[in-house]
C-alpha cells in the first residue's frame, strides 16, 4: 500500500489519508511516526515565524526537518539564515529522539 502526504507554504498540510488543513503552530512537531515490521520511522518538523516586512504576521513556515529510521543514521535539514536554501545540520544538532 502506498500513501502520499505533503506540506507546503505556511504550512498547508495534506495527511496520508487525504485530509487537508493549514497549521500555524510555532515549535517542533511530529509529522509522522510509524512502526511497521519492526522498523520505526519518524519525521519531525520545526516551524518559525514567517518573515513579512512591515507586517504583524502570525503565519509560520517550516524551518527544519529531521528523520530517523531504525538502525540507520539520522538526517536533519535546516533552512539557511537568509531562508533561501537548506543544508544538512551537524551531528551535534540532531533533535530526533
Amino acid at each position: 500500500m502506498f500513501c502520499l502526504g505533503w506540506f507546503w507554504g505556511d504550512p498547508h498540510i495534506t495527511t496520508l489519508d487525504g485530509l487537508q488543513y493549514t497549521f500555524n503552530g510555532l515549535g517542533e512537531y511530529w509529522l509522522l511516526k510509524t512502526n511497521r515490521n519492526d522498523v520505526n520511522f519518524t519525521l519531525q518538523g520545526r516551524t518559525g515565524p514567517a518573515q513579512a516586512e512591515g507586517s504583524d504576521n502570525r503565519a509560520t513556515v517550516f524551518l527544519a526537518f529531521a528523520a530517523a529510521v531504525t538502525g540507520s543514521d539520522r538526517l536533519q535539514i535546516e533552512m539557511t539564515e537568509d531562508r533561501r536554501g537548506g543544508s544538512p545540520a551537524g551531528q551535534d544538532r540532531n533533535y530526533v529522539e
